[in-house]
Formats: C-alpha cells, structure tokens, sequence
C-alpha cells in the first residue's frame, strides 16, 4: 500500500541522512574524528563491561593477557587471538553477555552444514538496519520503494497454529509493503519465467535475490530485456554468496537495464558492507568496490594468501548478546592498493561463500538455503550433510542420495537405545515436515543419522557433497 510506503520513508529519511553525514562524503567521519579512533572509543567503552560480565573477555585480563584498556588498534590485535566458529560453538556460554536475557538466537550454517549459534537480542537488528538502508539509498531506493524478492521462505515451513500464524503475518505485512517474496526452493526454468513475468506486471522498485538465483533468472529471462529495461528497476541487490560464474554480474545488468549492487553480511553480523556506484576496485568498473559500515563493526584482515586474499576478521562496535571480537568470519577480502589491513572503511572484493542447488529427478533445482531452513532451528542438530551421487553425473548431480545429520546428545553418532532411537525419530519427523513443505521428493529423501560427513581438504563439511558412490 502506498501510503504505508510513504509513511515509512518519512519515518527512515532523518535517521538516513544523519547516518549518511557521520560517514562523511568520503566515507573517512564527519571531520570530527577518525574513523580508527571512533572505533578504538567505541570498543572501549564496551569492554569496560565485557571484563566485568563475560567469562572468557574476564579470563583474558586477569591473567593478564589484555588490559582493562586498549591504548591503540595494535595493542588490541596483539592482545587478544582470533575466535573461530569450532571456539564460539565450544564456548559459547563463556562469550554470551548475561547482561539481559537472550531474546532470540543466530543459526548459521554457512557452506559447511555446521550450524554455529549466537544468541542475540532484538535492538541489534534494529542498530544495524539503518545501514542497511543507508547502502541501498547509494542507489537510489528508500524504504518507500516496492520490492520483488527471489527468497527462501523459512517461515513458510513452520508447523501447527503457530507456523500459519507467521506465514500470515509475513504475508500481510509484505503486502503493506508492497513486497512481493518469490519462493527460492524452486529455480526451474518454468518457475523463473513466471517470477519474470510477476517483474514485469508490478514493475518493483528494486529486485534482491540469492545472488545465484538472481543470475539464473536473469539467464533465463534474457529475451525480456528490452521489456525489463522499460520497467524502471533502479537496483538489483544481489546477497548471501559470490555469484557462481566471472559473467554472471555483466549479464544480471544487461537483461534487467539497471545497476547491480552487492551486499555483504552475515547471519552472525547483518549487514557489513555495501558496494556503492562511484567506487571502482582496481582493475574493475564503477560499482564493484565496498565501503564498510565501520561505526558498526571493526574490520580488519590477517597476512595475505598467495592469491592476494586476506581472512577477514569481525568486531563488533554496539551491544550484542553475544560480542563478536575478532571473529573470524570464514570469508576473504581484497584491499585496495595502499590501504592498511586494520580499520577498513572499504573492500576492493569480497571472497565469499557460493552456495550451489540441489537437483531433483524431476528437473527441479532447489537453493541450498532450502535445505538449511529444514535442519536450522533444531536444538540437537549438530552437523547435517546433502549426499549426491557424482561420477559421469558430476556437476549435474541428479537427484538426492540422502541427508545425512549428526545429533548431539541422545542421538549422536555411535550412540544406541531406546533414547537415541527417540531423538532421531524426533529429528527426522521435524526435519519432513519441513522438506515436505518445499518438495515432495524431499520430504521422502533417506535421512540418516550415523553415517560420517564428507570433508574438504582443508577440513570442512560443505552442505552439498558429490560422490562417484555413497559409503
């Protein structure tokens, strides 16, 4: 509905515009201070508390290892050794503030079908969403804009009274918004003709999609071009991976006749960074730099790679449940020439994750984000795993083998009794009620509990694994 749009641009445009003129035009503060000592203050001010309330940020400064105070960016890498996600889901009860109860949790599983837990409370959302509109107004769009969204619905895969009370909400409240949500569980040429022909009809304001589902439906879509350039899209915002193939940026532009930009977060940060239309990495065109959103969050990088890349490690400026400080997050960045690897207030490249789809053995091909949603939430989920035969199939990976999941507790593997027999019989009726929602072939896939995961050389368990035979 319009005047709900209208309405909530009125509400965002003052906090925006502040938010803009604190970054300053150049992205370096308002002239004030620097954006090195904003974010020396910042993380100050909240490890005061930190050593106070959580136990392992305590252990760090009575054994002397960090002080009560960081007196430079330097002192504060050396003081303090990246956090991995095995040391957050080991010692998660050791970082977690206690200062107010945790009114939700963050569930990532990433690309390694290890889901990692962080609990959050709800005004973090609220601190970081202004940026997240503050990227998208590089390009025009405002919260006023009607949206077309190529998504995974998770909220759709609840069960009972309360599954359809969310799935009703959610769809109300995408209607006053004028945001039409297209589901990503089903990427089949047909079903991606349809999403084009839903663009063309409502003529969104922008576009935001799995950045391997927007490039599938841009391919698929290609004869629509002159049609989609007519419809006036000011942005399509591709998130949550790297596009699959080096083209499929220049081709998302050319069908949909409108800028692309690029997003980059994470479940455990929201958003990071941005790409803007002015700021060109080197080598590449406008558009395909990042800035950083480092009132929020401290950014900087470990020694290159030999490809150039750098491991990116996270820290959190505002309060979180559970602070992140110097998290690695499992990605790399490039920088650009001349820039130190600390305080970052922009990215050359983001390296990160590429999730693939799932092909079922009626043509249909489901995001990996299906799978997730049917295992996230779970408690006693500990690792799960898409098995899918390879061999002269490789690559185009027909059907589903099985699922395999790895409990804790009760269930997990090696484990045996009438208590293990339950927890997997629980996990299992959860896990099809929620694939069943999605595809029918997936709710009836062969879901296994005590069979090893396939592992990577460098030592993790993707989501998807391709094998000449299953063992």
């Amino acid at each position: 509905m319009q005047i709900v749009r209208t309405f909530r641009s009125w509400q965002s445009a003052a906090a925006i515009a502040d938010t803009l003129r604190a970054y300053g035009p150049r992205w370096e503060g308002d002239g004030t201070v620097a954006p090195e000592a904003y974010q020396l203050e910042q993380f100050n001010r909240l490890w005061a508390g930190y050593v106070q309330r959580i136990p392992y940020f305590r252990s760090l400064r009575d054994s002397g290892r960090a002080p009560d105070r960081f007196e430079s960016l330097d002192q504060f890498a050396d003081s303090i050794s990246p956090l991995d996600k095995p040391d957050v889901r080991a010692r998660g009860a050791e970082l977690t503030d206690p200062l107010h109860p945790p009114e939700s949790m963050r569930i990532t599983g990433g690309s390694t079908g290890e889901p990692t837990r962080m609990a959050a409370w709800r005004r973090e959302h609220a601190q970081t969403l202004i940026d997240k509109w503050v990227g998208r107004s590089f390009y025009g769009v405002g919260p006023g804009d009607s949206l077309f969204t190529i998504w995974g619905h998770s909220h759709l895969l609840g069960k009972g009274l309360s599954g359809r009370v969310k799935a009703a909400s959610r769809r109300f409240r995408d209607w006053l918004l004028s945001t039409h949500r297209f589901s990503a569980y089903n990427l089949s040429p047909e079903s991606l003709r349809k999403a084009g022909q839903i663009v063309l009809d409502m003529r969104p304001g922008y576009i935001i999609a799995y950045s391997s589902a927007l490039e599938d439906f841009a391919r698929v879509n290609e004869d629509r071009a002159a049609d989609f350039a007519r419809a006036g899209i000011k942005m399509a915002l591709a998130t949550g991976e790297v596009f699959p193939t080096t083209d499929g940026p220049d081709v998302v532009r050319r069908v949909l006749g409108c800028p692309l930009a690029l997003e980059y977060g994470s479940v455990e940060t929201d958003i990071l960074a941005h790409t803007h239309p002015g700021l060109a990495a080197p080598g590449a065109p406008p558009g395909s730099g990042y800035r950083v959103f480092w009132r929020n969050y401290y950014l900087e990088c470990e020694a290159p790679g030999s490809s150039g890349e750098r491991a990116l490690l996270v820290t959190s400026l505002y309060p979180r449940a559970f602070p992140l400080v110097r998290y690695r997050i499992g990605d790399c960045v490039t920088l650009f020439d001349g820039d130190r690897p600390r305080a970052l207030t922009r990215v050359a490249s983001v390296a990160g994750r590429t999730n693939a789809f799932i092909q079922l053995a009626d043509g249909t091909r489901v995001h990996t984000m299906g799978i997730k949603h049917c295992v996230e939430g779970l408690p006693d989920i500990a690792r799960f795993q898409v098995i899918q035969p390879g061999g002269a199939d490789a690559g185009t990976a027909r059907g589903i083998t099985e699922l395999r999941v790895h409990l804790n507790g009760a269930g997990a593997p090696g484990q045996a009794g009438d208590a293990a027999l339950i927890a997997r019989r629980n996990a299992e009726r959860a896990i099809r009620e929620k694939a069943a929602k999605i595809h029918a072939e997936l709710g009836v896939m062969p879901i296994v509990f005590d069979r090893p995961l396939h592992q990577t050389r460098a030592g993790k368990t993707p989501i998807i694994a391709v094998t000449e035979t299953v063992g």
